[in-house]
Formats: C-alpha cells, structure tokens, sequence
C-alpha cells in the first residue's frame, strides 16, 4: 500500500513538473531603444542604446546627455570576465568588477508566471507574458511581447546591496541582430587595468 501511495505521489509531481510552463527564447542577439528610469539621476536623459549578445555574454549600452543625441557614458559588461567597462565620452574609463549574471534568454529553472497583460485594449493590445525568477543576488521581473519573444521590461532587486538597489527598464525598437558592433568595443587602455576598481 506504501509503495502504490508512493508511485501515486511521485507521478503526480512528475505530472506537476511536466505541465509547467517556460517562457519563450530570445533571439541571441539583439538591439533595442532602453529606457532607464535611473538615469536623470546621474545627469543622463532617460533613453539609451541597447545590445544584448548571449553567446559572447556582453550587453552594452549607449547613454546620452540630457535631451540630445550627443553621446554620454557607454557602459559594457562581460558576465563571463565579471568585468564592467564605463567608458565616458571623453574616452576616460573605469573597470569595475560585478557579481551579477547575464539574464538569460529564456526563463528556465526556478520561476514563477504572473500571467498575461496587454499594452492596449486587451482585444486589440500587444499581449505580454510576465515572469518572475530568482538570477544569483538579485530577484527579476520580466515580460516579453509576443510575437518574437520581445523584452519589454525588466525589473531587479538587487538583495545583495544594503539597503536593496531596485531598477527598471523598459525596451523599444527591438531589432534582432546587433546594429552597432562597435558598441561593444573597450578602449586598450581600459582593458589593460590590472584590478577593477570594485564591485557594483
């Protein structure tokens, strides 16, 4: 009788386990318009230059001054050296060393669905699934459009920092394939520092 309740028990969970759902894949590299809500803070205008490469697991991105297309602050972090390059548009930089990891192009693993939502009229919106998953440190929420599995949005507590450091940024213009392969490059001189300033 133990041995059947546990046979029940155990394909139930295997049942469970089956049926849940993962979310969609991104395309490996991709480009989009950011929108960083953080950014008047430390004197950028709030829309910047996106690019995301899974496979090299580098994103960079473009800030700009306040109301303009001049250039500002380029910022490009390579989650398999745990190196963060920001670059100033004078072409000074910093390296600083980072603990967290690269979102991944898919929610796998550990994750909760928070269900679906609509930008729009829930008829005649573009629909969103939205996911919550747990990436080292930092607790993440994201929704992706469909079709295409598009980021839209990404949200991060980061509860490593004291007190916990929140962020949100939402996606535009998603274009696969990077735009600007030029985004992605570190002055020598930036490469060549021998120990990052710290972490963040």
């Amino acid at each position: 009788m133990s041995v059947m309740l546990l046979l029940l028990v155990s394909a139930s969970c295997l049942a469970a386990a089956s049926a849940q759902r993962i979310s969609c894949t991104m395309d490996n590299k991709w480009s989009a318009t950011m929108f960083d809500i953080r950014a008047t803070s430390q004197g950028y205008g709030i829309m910047a230059d996106f690019y995301y490469d899974f496979m090299k697991g580098t994103t960079a991105i473009q800030y700009y001054q306040s109301d303009s297309q001049v250039k500002a602050r380029k910022v490009v972090t390579s989650y398999f050296t745990k190196e963060r390059y920001n670059i100033e548009a004078d072409g000074t930089c910093t390296k600083v060393a980072i603990t967290e990891k690269l979102l991944p192009n898919a929610v796998v693993g550990e994750r909760t669905e928070l269900g679906s939502s609509y930008i729009g009229a829930s008829l005649g919106g573009l629909k969103s699934d939205n996911w919550f998953f747990p990436l080292g440190t930092q607790n993440v929420t994201v929704s992706f459009a469909y079709p295409g599995c598009v980021l839209t949005f990404q949200g991060i507590v980061d509860t490593a920092k004291s007190p916990p450091e929140k962020t949100a940024f939402y996606f535009n213009k998603h274009t696969a394939g990077i735009t600007d392969p030029s985004a992605f490059s570190v002055p020598s001189s930036c490469q060549l520092l021998s120990q990052p300033v710290g972490k963040r």
